[in-house]
């Protein structure tokens, strides 16, 4: 049991550090952005500037934490 709670707090400390690496794209070759997250999607938007404004927020809620 203590060997899981050990990879549960490493992998919480991997998943806040990984937002250092917060990344937009294009999409699968369609007109949608995505917004990925140490090569995780999190989110697809129609327009560029709403997965611009996902990556900002991720970002203002990191450096306040």
């Amino acid at each position: 049991m203590a060997t899981m709670s050990k990879d549960l707090s490493a992998s919480r400390r991997n998943r806040e550090a990984s937002l250092d690496e917060v990344r937009v794209e294009k999409y699968k070759g369609t007109r949608y952005w995505a917004v990925w997250i140490n090569g995780e999607l999190l989110a697809v938007t129609v327009y560029k500037k709403g997965a611009v404004a996902v990556k900002e927020t991720l970002s203002q809620e990191k450096s306040s934490a």
